[in-house]
């Protein structure tokens, strides 16, 4: 039996989702004025993230214990307009 990870399931749960079929289930938006990115995970608004623990703290939440270890894997988090190592405010 081959071990799946929490990832994993989200990201093949994921595919079903309408919101989420052509892309990952998770959702990181530009750095606003303020430098927070709004995240979405499978299709519903989780918070404004302010700081990548910040963005393992909601997967942690949505059920993904080996968050810090996923948030370089493009089929689970879509970096919009700049990737994780970027969190300054726009404008």
């Amino acid at each position: 039996m081959r071990f799946e990870s929490a990832a994993r399931r989200m990201i093949r749960a994921a595919r079903g989702h309408p919101e989420t079929m052509e892309g990952a289930p998770v959702i990181v938006q530009p750095p606003g004025p303020d430098g927070g990115r709004r995240v979405t995970i499978r299709g519903e608004y989780v918070g404004i993230a302010y700081h990548l623990l910040d963005i393992v703290e909601f997967l942690r939440r949505a059920g993904l214990p080996e968050a810090s270890t996923t948030v370089d894997d493009p089929e689970l988090i879509e970096w919009r307009g700049i990737g994780p190592r970027a969190w300054t405010a726009t404008g």
